[in-house]
């Protein structure tokens, strides 16, 4: 829905604006929330049904992790619970040319997202990449040497939106990056009294790691508040599609983007769609309702059904 959106809108924008517009899909391939990314949730026999897979690789981000003998298994029982349909047919074989084993979550989900979009003009974009990671190094190296500041720009605006009665939907702390360890994998980033350290005992102070930054960017991974910041430095951002989590999160951003010296895009909730089968569009049809109204409860819709009879 959200790539849908995006293409939606840049279409728009490029008659309005004159100028290339173009739909990119941010891969997020740094993402480590493995079950996220590792479950299908579908209805068998009227039951709700979640499966996922196993996570043989820990603290890897999930973009790298390999489809193994784990995933077959998955892909059967997955495929077991399917209802059958007119689709189901080509829905399986579609999937297999692009999730077979020995693929990693990456190139298997970009390549089913090129299947369906490369035809509407969709790019996909990623941060996973030695050469991208010195694009966009000075953003992880400022969040660095002034964690300080960051945390104030993002705690500020987090107590403002409180204020006006939302929730945060995202902790703010002192660190915002990670460190990708060779060895074992992503290590969270503490910082005290400018001191850095990992969970697997390496330490800097601010201006040293802020060095090795510039050096070594790919050791290093954002999270969740400075990923959308790199992501608008590497691209020239006309707008953001966002989901409603994200949507939330960006809220607390604000303030961080002009600490930055970045310019925030205009933010955009992707469409929500409704699936509606055509034996029950017939039927809703026949009823005295709008179809809006139909998330009622089904009291209230007995009620308002017997309002608008005649008889």
């Amino acid at each position: 829905y959200k790539t849908l959106t995006t293409i939606i809108y840049a279409r728009r924008w490029q008659e309005l604006l004159g100028r290339p517009v173009v739909p990119v899909f941010w891969l997020a391939d740094e993402d480590h929330d493995f079950p996220e990314a590792a479950g299908a949730g579908l209805l068998n026999e009227d039951r709700w049904r979640y499966l996922e897979m196993e996570n043989a690789y820990p603290n890897r981000p999930v973009g790298r992790v390999p489809l193994d003998g784990s995933f077959t298994d998955f892909e059967r029982e997955l495929f077991d619970l399917l209802p059958d349909s007119d689709f189901a047919g080509d829905l399986k074989a579609t999937l297999r040319m692009f999730y077979r084993e020995g693929a990693t979550f990456r190139d298997a989900f970009g390549r089913w997202m090129l299947h369906l979009f490369a035809d509407k003009g969709l790019i996909l974009a990623g941060s996973d990449d030695q050469e991208i990671k010195q694009l966009v190094a000075r953003p992880m190296q400022v969040a660095a040497t002034d964690y300080k500041g960051l945390y104030q720009a993002l705690e500020s605006q987090s107590v403002e939106l409180e204020g006006m009665g939302y929730e945060r939907q995202a902790l703010v702390q002192n660190s915002n990056l990670f460190y990708l360890d060779q060895k074992k994998g992503r290590q969270k980033l503490d910082v005290v009294d400018g001191r850095w350290t990992t969970g697997n005992g390496r330490s800097w102070d601010s201006e040293s790691i802020g060095s090795d930054i510039v050096k070594h960017p790919w050791d290093y991974s954002p999270n969740v508040f400075l990923r959308p910041m790199i992501q608008d430095r590497l691209l020239p951002t006309l707008a953001y599609v966002c989901g409603p989590g994200e949507l939330a999160y960006y809220g607390q951003m604000k303030r961080a983007y002009e600490w930055m010296g970045q310019e925030m895009p205009l933010l955009l909730p992707r469409f929500s769609i409704t699936l509606v089968e055509p034996a029950i569009e017939r039927i809703s049809k026949e009823l005295p309702l709008e179809f809006a109204d139909f998330p009622g409860r089904i009291e209230d819709l007995e009620s308002l059904y017997l309002e608008r009879q005649d008889t």
